[in-house]
């Protein structure tokens, strides 16, 4: 669902033509990149144990700190 945020952004970045949409959808995924890549949570559908709030917590942890500047 979060995936989902990022890419009716990408869709009114193109259509608006907004950098910020566009950065903001970058940092949504550059977030969940994160989030899972560095096994901070695993959803349940690839044998973790965090759900819905736990995963957003973390998503929403990076974007605030700035985590979710591309590398």
């Amino acid at each position: 669902m979060i995936l989902s945020t990022a890419l009716m952004l990408d869709w009114l970045a193109e259509r608006h033509g907004s950098e910020d949409a566009r950065l903001a959808a970058r940092a949504i995924e550059t977030s969940i990149d994160r989030a899972f890549g560095e096994a901070r949570v695993r959803s349940h559908d690839i044998g973790g144990s965090d759900g819905t709030v736990a995963i957003g917590r973390a998503v929403a942890d990076a974007i605030r700190s700035g985590e979710a500047e591309p590398a």
